[in-house]
């Protein structure tokens, strides 16, 4: 079945081209910040969008994009020399879906054939060459065949790195102990009461860590966190970030209904801006 919002993206592009000297710098959009696998491709290949960056990796493949030019959910992107004096370049596009059962997303090539046969494999360019979403795209129309995938949003769950996991001593004013160990953080207050957080999403170092029916049965709990190591300091170890705004536990932690789904570029809403930092050491 080829779902009509295929189409959607061709004249939503055609109509922005006509503005695009008011689009400035590129940024992908929140929603698309997360991980994403292809629709029946197994583990890999996926992409991992950024702000201001995309990764793919299939196998043991894996380039990082830069974001060079976006109209809308359409972006032009490009990995510097890629290859000795030749740049990787992709221009793709990502369109909601609305009504099928499995996917949110489609990706959508907007470019003739790559240097491979996977849908993101880029083209190559001489180092330098001035690329634009106008010059570079090719925007077909709903006569010819379009090369799309559908992606969905990687299922939650993660682990901590092996040289995290041990007992911390943690700055927090009313924290005893803070314990992490393969999937589960477990924050030891001085009153004796333990939250458990399990590991529920990742991406590079910040973490979504979330404790199931805390405050209460019908909630939720969760913490945006990062961990930074120290070098060559005698006290401390690692710098413990939040990312988050909160409401309870000294505003340390968001309430959320129980069993409702955490974004980690979404509602993590302090990721360009957090809180004081704490510290872990032994």
């Amino acid at each position: 079945m080829r779902w009509s919002v295929l189409l959607t993206l061709g004249f939503v592009c055609n109509a922005s081209l006509a503005n695009e000297d008011s689009v400035s710098g590129c940024q992908t959009q929140v929603l698309l910040r997360d991980k994403w696998r292809f629709l029946h491709q197994g583990r890999r290949p996926y992409i991992r969008i950024r702000r201001k960056s995309l990764i793919f990796r299939n196998g043991p493949i894996r380039v990082r994009f830069s974001c060079v030019q976006n109209i809308g959910n359409i972006y032009l992107i490009r990995k510097s020399n890629y290859k000795p004096g030749q740049d990787a370049v992709l221009c793709v596009g990502f369109s909601y879906v609305a009504d099928h059962p499995y996917a949110e997303y489609s990706a959508i090539r907007l470019m003739t054939e790559g240097i491979g046969s996977h849908i993101m494999s880029p083209q190559l360019f001489p180092h330098g060459t001035e690329v634009s979403i106008n010059t570079t795209c090719d925007f077909v129309g709903p006569e010819e065949r379009q090369q799309y995938a559908f992606i969905h949003r990687a299922t939650p769950g993660c682990k901590f790195p092996k040289k995290l996991n041990k007992s911390w001593n943690f700055t927090y004013l009313h924290a005893r102990r803070l314990v992490i160990d393969g999937n589960n953080m477990t924050l030891i207050l001085l009153n004796g009461r333990s939250i458990v957080f399990s590991c529920y999403a990742r991406d590079s170092n910040y973490y979504v860590v979330r404790s199931s029916g805390y405050p209460t049965a019908d909630k939720d709990s969760y913490m945006c966190v990062s961990f930074v190591p120290i070098r060559d300091n005698p006290f401390y170890s690692y710098v413990f970030s939040r990312l988050n705004s909160g409401s309870i536990l000294d505003r340390m932690l968001k309430t959320i209904p129980k069993g409702q789904r955490v974004h980690l570029h979404q509602d993590c809403d302090w990721m360009d801006s957090p809180a004081r930092p704490e510290f872990l050491y032994e």
